[in-house]
């Protein structure tokens, strides 16, 4: 007969942890969320905004734009479109 293996009790403390930081993750999330609105932002504008920030006054083209967004977006020309 086999043997069913019981998770080591380090697998259940993993396991609480990435829960503990998934549900930190939704809550910061749906602030920022709430605060980006309030300004009529959505998040992957402000990311957009933090990199030319960051980019200084002379800015970058597009492609080097989406190489340093935190999230990956799949039209960054328009996303820059509509901020303008």
């Amino acid at each position: 007969m086999s043997r069913k293996r019981r998770p080591s009790a380090s697998r259940f403390i993993e396991r609480d942890a990435f829960i503990g930081i998934l549900g930190t993750h939704e809550r910061l999330k749906g602030e920022l969320e709430a605060l980006l609105a309030r300004h009529g932002l959505s998040e992957p504008q402000f990311n957009a905004l933090r990199v030319l920030r960051g980019a200084g006054p002379r800015g970058l083209p597009t492609q080097q734009i989406a190489e340093r967004l935190i999230s990956r977006q799949p039209d960054v020309t328009r996303l820059v479109d509509r901020l303008c």
